[in-house]
């Protein structure tokens, strides 16, 4: 009988260990794209941006210590250059919010605030997001370790 393996995926995680060189540091463009590359949020070589127009609108609100709603979010997309409908939006905001690096209340999103500091920084948001489903994951990890163990593997 097959595991149903699918079912049993909380999360995933990919962190990419990147270079932040100094041409990176130069532009915003190049530095939300190193962050959602670094994050995970899009793939190398990704040419949709989509995901990093997004990404900048977060920010953006973010940093002013605004909570958007959709509306808001479509505004500054659009006015940044994004070709992209409200469907597109809510999406990719779903897929933010299942890989826990936002969060919605009331229709108005976030970064998720971490519990442990209370802290709004986006930067300590997504540190916190990421490491505690990797905590997460590696705990269950060495149960089946020493599970093993003890089954005499």
């Amino acid at each position: 009988m097959a595991m149903p393996e699918a079912e049993l995926i909380n999360s995933e995680l990919l962190v990419r260990d990147m270079q932040l060189t100094d041409d990176v540091k130069m532009t915003r463009k190049s530095l939300l794209r190193w962050v959602a590359l670094s994050t995970g949020l899009i793939s190398p070589n990704e040419s949709r941006d989509t995901a990093i127009i997004l990404l900048e609108a977060l920010l953006h609100f973010s940093f002013m210590g605004k909570e958007p709603e959709v509306p808001e979010i479509m505004e500054y997309m659009q006015a940044a250059g994004a070709k992209t409908g409200e469907k597109t939006v809510r999406y990719h905001l779903l897929q933010l919010k299942k890989r826990k690096i936002i969060e919605n209340d009331g229709g108005k999103y976030r970064f998720v605030v971490p519990s442990n500091t209370g802290s709004r920084d986006a930067g300590d948001s997504f540190e916190y997001s990421y490491k505690s489903q990797a905590d997460s994951a590696f705990a269950k990890i060495k149960e089946a370790v020493r599970r093993l163990k003890e089954m005499g593997v």
